[in-house]
């Protein structure tokens, strides 16, 4: 302490000293008294500082814009705070009713990950509308490719953002179990103050039904954020679920509309849809003009939205056979799998276009172009019970019953495993429960066909 206090009395004599010549200068130069001329320098140097301080005073008056580095802490304090991940489960699906924004989302995916520096809020932003436009598939492609590469890289901090994605999508999948295993939630060390990792293994348990796990995280995540928002001298990151009552309504919302879209499929893709028609099969309905125009319009408008609805698209094509409008759905069928197979990512689509025209040739009459569509020959999806259920019907209406039955048990089969976890699909359409059944179905089709067009 006595060296400081020496230090500081050395500092005011040597200045006291400079001040004594400086005056005394101005004394022997222009006439002046030391005192005159200290007291003059002082006076300037006061009145420089008040100046000074109130030309400051008036700017910080002045309404200021807000620094970019404040906007940019902020904006990661979104994303890292969980508030993008909590808005996107409070909005599900509000995107799928502005059709613009899922077109080409696999591309613009593709171009922000080749990316040098990951534009994070854009990733997840074109992750949630993949989900939307049915190419999740695509998307976890795109990402699981991404990630791996970036892997080779040693680019650490890119491979845990990606995974994060990842594990997001997986999520809106109703793959809670894959997206749980995923890396980006096991770590702490890598962005120890990221909100998304309890938040996301909060929404994975909720969905897997196991509330008191889920409670613990949704805490876990309440407590990261508000470390988060302190950090950024925000009171509140604007979450759009306020508490765990709310959050469990929206987990349960969740679920249940992924559980039923995945029924709705499993109703296609097990074959139940086309089964139910062959069932309910009848030749006999007639349609006004009124009608075979509304159904020609409707056919149109569901072929040309971005994401295909497959349980209306069958549900149209039955109703226009049935209204004696079968060449000109195939027509309209034909054009829309040529437009959609010209477009790569698109070629799912076509797929499933190519499907309803082979199960409208069968109501038509006509098994043999029926047989020849590549859909047929080889399937996309291994799960898919349509093909050889599509194929046992053609080959009965051909009359080859050994190879119908061959792929009847091959579509039995199939079904069987097509999709295990879906409730309300364990048995086969009451009236067609075995071979017997069905090969008594097929002939009735076929006479009536026959019937219509001797």
């Amino acid at each position: 302490m006595e060296k400081v206090v020496n230090k500081l009395n050395g500092y005011e004599r040597r200045m006291y000293e400079k001040m004594g010549k400086f005056g005394a200068y101005l004394s022997a130069k222009y006439g002046i008294s030391p005192s005159t001329a200290i007291s003059v320098i002082l006076g300037c140097v006061c009145l420089y500082m008040f100046v000074t301080r109130r030309w400051r005073k008036k700017q910080d008056q002045k309404p200021k814009s807000r620094p970019k580095i404040l906007e940019r802490s902020k904006s990661i304090a979104r994303l890292y705070g969980g508030d993008l991940a909590l808005r996107r489960l409070d909005d599900y699906n509000a995107a799928v009713a502005i059709p613009y924004t899922l077109e080409r989302s696999d591309l613009v995916l593709k171009g922000l990950l080749e990316e040098e520096h990951l534009d994070l809020k854009k990733l997840q932003s074109v992750t949630a509308r993949l989900e939307m436009a049915g190419k999740e598939e695509e998307g976890v492609r795109l990402l699981k490719e991404a990630k791996t590469k970036n892997a080779q890289m040693e680019k650490s901090h890119h491979v845990y953002e990606i995974d994060m994605l990842l594990a997001e999508l997986l999520i809106y999948m109703g793959k809670h179990d894959e997206a749980k295993g995923c890396e980006c939630l096991k770590q702490q060390k890598m962005m120890a103050l990221d909100a998304r990792r309890p938040l996301y293994k909060a929404i994975i348990y909720g969905m897997r039904e196991e509330w008191g796990k889920a409670h613990s995280f949704w805490n876990k995540f309440v407590n990261l954020r508000e470390e988060i928002m302190t950090m950024v001298g925000q009171e509140e990151l604007s979450p759009e679920i306020k508490d765990f009552e709310n959050f469990t309504e929206r987990v349960k919302h969740l679920h249940k509309e992924i559980v039923d879209k995945r029924r709705s499929l499993a109703r296609v893709y097990t074959g139940d849809v086309a089964l139910k028609r062959l069932k309910d099969f009848n030749n006999n309905n007639k349609a006004s003009t009124d009608t075979t125009q509304r159904l020609n319009l409707v056919l149109k408008d569901l072929l040309g939205e971005q994401r295909l609805d497959l349980n209306r698209l069958q549900s149209v094509i039955a109703r226009m056979d049935m209204a004696g409008m079968g060449d000109e759905g195939v027509k309209l069928l034909s054009e829309a799998a040529k437009m959609r197979k010209a477009e790569a990512s698109k070629s799912p689509d076509s797929y499933e276009i190519q499907m309803l025209l082979v199960e409208m040739l069968i109501y038509k009459g006509r098994p043999d172009e029926a047989l020849q569509f590549e859909c047929l020959k080889s399937p996309q999806k291994p799960l898919d019970a349509r093909p050889p259920l599509f194929k046992a019907i053609l080959y009965g209406m051909r009359n080859e019953w050994e190879k119908a039955e061959r792929f009847w048990n091959e579509f039995v089969n199939v079904r069987s495993k097509s999709m295990p976890n879906v409730r309300g699909l364990e048995g086969l359409v009451d009236e067609i429960t075995n071979f017997q059944m069905f090969k008594e179905k097929v002939n009735h089709l076929r006479n009536e066909i026959t019937k219509k067009n001797p």
